[in-house]
């Protein structure tokens, strides 16, 4: 009778007819990682990864502590899945860099709103009629409206220098426009 150690060692080196799961594995990979393939260096990275997956398929699988084969060679996939997902997404974003011309999101957009609506506010004078309330509520409609259309070149450009694209202005300016109207409807 076979030792669990002595099992281990006959597969830590997969044979001939056991590299075809490693190999699914670099495949798939490749495969639906194409969307983040822009350049040379991304499929290089994409290449790399799943490679890496693929020789690491059965490292992986005899970790995972499922008795079922099956359901632990799924385990195995999928983890490699999404840990290859991640690894690509990050490293080829760290790659190329961030893409300055798409709108602001996250954490970023939360701030700009956040500076907008103080900025706003503090713009309106206290005696021009309105309540606290209508100045917070048109202020937030403005950051909200002003950052759906905002990138991170045209906030750096407009905090470095105040300047903006005669577009952009206009776009800014009828969104304080509709703010208002929804005010006052």
């Amino acid at each position: 009778m076979e030792t669990e150690q002595n099992k281990e060692s006959q597969h830590s080196v997969p044979t001939k007819d056991r590299w075809v799961a490693g190999i699914v594995v670099a495949g798939s990979i490749v495969a639906f990682s194409q969307q983040f393939k822009k350049s040379s260096l991304d499929e290089f990275i994409i290449l790399v990864i799943a490679i890496g997956a693929g020789y690491f398929y059965y490292k992986l699988k005899r970790r995972i502590k499922i008795k079922h084969d099956g359901l632990r060679a799924l385990a195995t996939y999928f983890s490699l899945l999404a840990i290859a997902a991640f690894l690509i997404g990050a490293c080829t974003a760290l790659a190329n860099g961030s893409d300055k011309s798409a709108v602001i999101s996250g954490s970023t957009r939360d701030y700009f709103v956040e500076q907008t609506i103080q900025s706003c506010s503090g713009s309106i004078p206290k005696d021009s009629g309105y309540s606290a309330n209508r100045v917070n509520e048109f202020c937030s409609c403005y950051a909200n409206g002003v950052a759906d259309i905002t990138s991170m070149q045209q906030a750096e450009s407009f905090n470095n220098n105040g300047a903006m694209s005669a577009d952009y202005r206009a776009s800014v300016l009828q969104i304080g426009t509709n703010c208002k109207q929804k005010l006052t409807q």
